[in-house]
């Protein structure tokens, strides 16, 4: 089958001559590296925000707990609407129903609010 025995001169005549083609930068497989560099970018700068955002309100956090008298301040300022929607429900409930327990509830909720703002102001005089 293949009693002839080529050389090489005659194996390369018969070849045909191959141009190899050199990549340009318009080359598509280059823009798509641009792309994928891009949105690499882009993750990552996202990955930074996010742990920006997350250092800030640990910051955050960590203040409001190494100064107690913020969150001191926070719960009697909410105290006051808290004791107000208790009160007005149990005199409401105690308007329907009649029952002296109910208006009782009131009553202890809006002395606990009047105690915590006398505590309040013995602190802030302090």
């Amino acid at each position: 089958m293949f009693n002839k025995i080529m050389t090489i001169a005659e194996f390369l005549g018969d070849a045909e001559p191959q141009i190899q083609q050199t990549p340009s930068i318009f080359d598509y497989n280059n823009w798509q590296l641009v792309k994928s560099m891009d949105s690499f970018k882009q993750s990552v700068t996202d990955l930074n925000n996010n742990a920006k955002e997350f250092f800030d309100m640990m910051k955050t956090i960590h203040h409001y707990f190494a100064n107690p008298i913020l969150l001191w301040n926070g719960f009697i300022s909410i105290s006051f609407w808290v004791c107000l929607i208790v009160c007005l429900s149990s005199f409401l409930i105690y308007l329907m129903n009649d029952r002296k327990k109910d208006l009782d509830r009131s009553k202890f909720c809006f002395a606990l609010w009047i105690l915590l703002k006398i505590l309040d102001m013995s602190i802030k005089r302090v």
